[in-house]
């Protein structure tokens, strides 16, 4: 019963503590908010319904948001890491062509692809790479890869579009590496 004053005591003690108002946050003014750099690609899609082949379920399907919204941050990824400061590069896709294709056999999960040699990917754009609102460069890109089953290395072998991926990084590379 001897150290009944003292719990009691720390626990009032405690309580105290517990009670005590915490210190006012600053004014929103004073609380900086992260600073978020503004991509330097700008990816659009025009007529996406009309591609070829940009969905979850093969030609014919419709073309998926994912598929779409994972192809734009690519792109603006590769736009961070090639271009300098200063440059920025708008990009209008106008077709795409998944690599592989679903297997149609009845009985079989229609939301497999199947990767063969004849159906590699194919994306079609037209870019324009501006510096100080003069422009660069300002030309069509017809982007394929027939060897796309060698070409793509295992790098991203979880990432379902590793072979476009792959594609564009070599095309990225390609035209803007080396640029002033």
């Amino acid at each position: 019963m001897r150290g009944a004053p003292l719990l009691l005591l720390l626990l009032a003690g405690g309580g105290a503590l517990a009670a005590e108002p915490a210190a006012p946050a600053p004014p929103a003014s004073a609380q900086a908010a992260p600073a978020v750099a503004a991509p330097n690609t700008l990816v659009t899609f025009k007529d996406p319904d009309k591609f070829i082949d940009a969905g979850t379920d093969g030609i014919g399907s419709r073309t998926s948001p994912q598929v779409l919204d994972a192809l734009k941050k690519h792109l603006q990824q590769l736009g961070a890491r090639w271009l300098p400061a200063g440059q920025t590069l708008q990009i209008t896709v106008t077709d795409i062509d998944l690599a592989g294709r679903f297997d149609p056999r009845p009985g079989r999960d229609n939301r497999v692809r199947i990767m063969r040699d004849g159906d590699w990917p194919r994306i079609d754009l037209h870019y324009t790479l501006k510096q100080d609102g003069r422009t660069l460069q300002d030309a069509d890109a017809h982007l394929s890869d027939m060897s796309y089953l060698m070409n793509s290395g295992l790098t991203r072998s979880d990432d379902w579009l590793r072979y476009e991926k792959s594609m564009l990084d070599r095309w990225f590379a390609k035209t803007f590496a080396g640029r002033p």
